[in-house]
């Protein structure tokens, strides 16, 4: 694999100096070294494991992470590719939190291979300016019943883990105020497999791929979006499974890369779950292909496709689009 030569450029957004180094090929080879998370410590019966998945899962959402990250612990869910419905978007617009206060396994199956577990929770949200939907979610112990699966340990790793089985149908009530069962929604949600046309697919593939190839090249540049534009391709190569990930399926145009993220550092992209990363599309107006949607790839490596309404509430400049989605 080649190393790319750094030089050094400076950006101002916002009022804020960036030094990045852009990548530019210099010839030699580097053998990529990616380090391993270490182990979780699993306890050696079911009911602890299945305690410390559904923690777990819990901290993951908590930590404001309701796309596809989340996906891990939902059974048969389709992992990366879509992200969460509008309802997962309202939840992490209120800032909602969850707080479980006790688990108890009411059966596990003879085989350990599926299971049920009562949780009771409450519900707390960090925003000062709560609407009257918001207040309405607040407040009180809610007890809820799930069904678990346990994942075959090729689907997640070294490791399987206790999977929330989401509802076969979709609830009859999604608004985020008038509701009950929270992680009946929350993984129905999640688990979501929106039907798509096979070119829709295999864009919103290729870009998933792309946002995968830009995180593993950020993770080696000090975690930088380091490199300018015109040299996407050259920097990003190294790390995707072919060229082709580069175009639009069946055409020669080149997905259009943010350019606002050039020299950022990825802590600075305040809200990547809604900054636009690579889309079909020029100068920020992306092309509506897919039966009247758009593909977009985000900040945060999900992918999906936008109804024009939609996309007034993207953000492509972390500085000052400041508009949540809604």
């Amino acid at each position: 694999m080649k190393v790319w030569k750094i030089i050094l450029g400076v950006s101002l957004a916002g009022g804020v100096c960036n030094v990045a180094a852009f990548a530019q090929p210099d010839g030699t080879e580097k053998t990529i070294v990616v380090p391993r998370a270490p182990r979780r410590v699993r306890p050696l019966e079911p009911a602890g494991q299945i305690k410390q998945d559904l923690t777990e899962f819990v901290g993951s959402i908590n930590n404001g992470n309701p796309f596809f990250e989340n996906q891990h612990w939902i059974y048969l869910a389709r992992d990366g590719y879509f992200g969460a419905n509008d309802w997962m978007r309202k939840w992490r617009l209120h800032n909602v939190s969850l707080k479980i206060h006790k688990i108890a396994i009411a059966d596990i199956e003879a085989n350990e291979q599926g299971a049920s577990a009562t949780i009771i929770y409450s519900l707390t949200s960090l925003n000062t300016n709560r609407s009257n939907e918001l207040k309405a979610l607040l407040g009180g112990e809610r007890t809820e019943t799930v069904q678990l699966q346990l994942s075959p340990p090729e689907i997640v790793g070294e490791d399987s883990v206790w999977q929330i089985v989401p509802p076969d149908k979709q609830p009859q009530d999604l608004k985020i105020s008038d509701f009950n069962n929270v992680f009946a929604l929350m993984s129905f949600s999640l688990a979501q497999k929106p039907t798509v046309s096979p070119e829709a697919m295999r864009s919103l593939m290729r870009l998933k791929q792309l946002a995968d190839g830009v995180a593993k090249f950020a993770q080696e540049h000090g975690e930088n979006y380091a490199f300018a534009p015109e040299y996407i391709q050259e920097a990003v190569f190294p790390y995707v499974a072919d060229i082709d990930a580069f175009f639009v399926p069946g055409t020669q145009e080149a997905y259009g890369f943010n350019a606002n993220l050039s020299a950022l550092n990825l802590a600075q992209v305040k809200d990547p779950v809604q900054t636009v990363l690579f889309y079909e599309g020029r100068n920020e107006k992306p092309i509506f292909r897919y039966g009247g949607k758009a593909a977009i790839c985000f900040a945060d490596g999900h992918v999906m496709l936008f109804r024009p309404g939609q996309i007034k509430f993207l953000i492509w400049n972390p500085f000052l689009d400041l508009e949540p989605m809604i």
